[in-house]
C-alpha cells in the first residue's frame, strides 16, 4: 500500500486496479503487518522497439511459511491486545470510580457551603 504511488507508473490502469482490489481482500488485510516472502517464479518481458515501451508479465508466489505459525503469532498479537485493553478499562473505571467519589464529596461541600451562605443571608 506505502508502494502504491511508486508502482502506479509502470501499471495499466487496470493492473493497478486489480493490484488495489488484491491489497485490500481479506487474508491480505489479515497478514499485511507480517513479513511475507515473494519468490519470483518467471517474467515474460515485450519490448516495443519503435516506441521503447515495454510490458512486463510478472509472476510470483506468496510464502506465508507454517500457516499455523503465522495464525498463531496473530492469535497471541490479539491476546495482548485484549489483554492491554482489558488493563485500560479497569483503570479507566477506577477513574471514573475516583471521579464519582470527588463529585458527590463536592455536591457535599457545595450543600454545606450553600447553607452556610443562606444562614448568613437570613442575617441581614
Amino acid at each position: 500500500m506505502e508502494n502504491n504511488t511508486r508502482i502506479q507508473p509502470y501499471m495499466t490502469e487496470s493492473t493497478y486496479s486489480q493490484e488495489l482490489s488484491s491489497q485490500n481482500d481479506a487474508m491480505n488485510q489479515v497478514y499485511k503487518d507480517y513479513i511475507l516472502d515473494y519468490h519470483f517464479e518467471k517474467a515474460d518481458i515485450f519490448v516495443n522497439q519503435t516506441t521503447n515501451q515495454a510490458i512486463a508479465m510478472i509472476s510470483y508466489e506468496v510464502r506465508t511459511g507454517k500457516e499455523t505459525d503465522i495464525t498463531t503469532s496473530y492469535q497471541q498479537d490479539l491476546k495482548r491486545l485484549i489483554a492491554d485493553n482489558n488493563s485500560d478499562i479497569q483503570s479507566s473505571q477506577k477513574k471514573i470510580e475516583e471521579l464519582h467519589t470527588l463529585i458527590d464529596t463536592k455536591n457535599k461541600d457545595n450543600k454545606k457551603l450553600q447553607s452556610i451562605y443562606d444562614a448568613i443571608s437570613e442575617l441581614h
